[in-house]
């Protein structure tokens, strides 16, 4: 019978101990899930009021909306950069993650001066495209495009389960039994 009720005594303190250990870890968990949840915050737009929307994009050529244009004019192309800037800082997921407006701002301050600094009235389409790719090619997303440069440096991934490779100021190399080895090519084509 007294073995019973130790027995009855021990898992009551067990239990206890148990459980407070759950309620520490449930206090810690909440704890560390508002800490994340303040940190969240700091990534979210400050949204006071709509007035800064775009405006909805009326095709002006009605007769041929896909015309290519082989220049523009220098004031429309400056109108272009503002919207450019309002649609990323409002519409790209990836505005805050390369920088936000102190990298942004920045691009677009120096799209708009090369713009403005070009002789002439207008500027030739391809030279704004280059103007605006070198100021924006901080950017590293492959789903993103200006004309036809793509804004993304691809690397590619090549494993071996059989070597493990390391990388020096000659290339990447493997060790077997004590000798250095280096990689020449990968399907014929330098790694």
């Amino acid at each position: 019978m007294n073995k019973i009720k130790l027995l009855s005594i021990f898992l009551i303190i067990l239990a206890i101990v148990v459980l407070s250990f759950n309620i520490k870890y449930i206090k810690l968990d909440n704890k560390y899930l508002s800490e994340i949840k303040s940190q969240f915050n700091n990534f979210l737009y400050k949204y006071n009021d709509f007035t800064d929307e775009l405006p909805v994009i009326i095709h002006k050529n009605d007769n041929n909306p896909c015309e290519y244009l082989s220049s523009i004019d220098k004031d429309k192309a400056v109108e272009d950069v503002e919207y450019l800037f309002s649609l990323l800082k409002f519409g790209y997921s990836g505005y805050e993650f390369f920088g936000g407006d102190n990298t942004f701002i920045s691009a677009k301050e120096n799209i708009l001066w090369s713009v403005i600094a070009l002789d002439g009235d207008d500027i030739c389409v391809d030279k704004f495209l280059d103007i605006i790719y070198s100021e924006l090619n901080f950017i590293q997303d492959a789903h993103f495009d200006i004309g036809n440069y793509k804004l993304c440096n691809y690397t590619k991934y090549f494993s071996s389960r059989k070597f493990t490779f390391h990388k020096d100021g000659i290339g990447f190399y493997t060790i077997i039994d004590d000798t250095l080895f280096y990689l020449k090519s990968i399907n014929d084509k330098e790694p």
